[in-house]
């Protein structure tokens, strides 16, 4: 009977732990400051010049998908297509389906997936391919 009572002894005072910790944790709200206005530009952001034509930065990630299979060696050209559209300060540049030309720039061995290959009995070499996309055709 001692150890049954102080089982719910316990069990009372677990739940009253929690509760505390909860009640003394609880955010609290604070009203939000007026919004300030916005300076006015300055005359150098003013007369920043905007590009006639849009340009994307180098190294700009592309999501392309390819629509044959390619032999993998350096220097092999390969066609695909835009997954995505590509935006530039908010305006549609290039929109998705776009055909991109480009090159396989070198290969690189993935150990770790070779590992996962051999343990299956597959022994071919396997590697990453890096791929320069260097045009678009609009």
């Amino acid at each position: 009977m001692g150890c049954l009572m102080r089982l719910r002894f316990l069990a009372l005072l677990g739940s009253a732990a929690v509760v505390v910790s909860i009640t003394l944790s609880a955010q609290t709200l604070h009203p939000r400051p007026p919004a300030q206005p916005a300076p006015p530009p300055s005359a150098n952001e003013s007369a920043k010049p905007i590009p006639a034509q849009p340009v994307l930065a180098a190294g700009t990630s592309l999501q392309v998908e390819i629509q044959r299979h390619y032999p993998m060696k350096a220097g092999e050209a390969i066609e695909g297509r835009l997954v995505y559209p590509l935006y530039v300060n908010g305006k549609l540049v290039v929109p998705r389906d776009t055909p991109v030309h480009g090159t396989v720039t070198r290969l690189v061995p993935d150990s770790k997936e070779r590992w996962h290959g051999r343990l299956n009995g597959d022994f071919t070499p396997f590697h990453d391919a890096q791929v320069k996309f260097d045009e678009l055709t609009l």
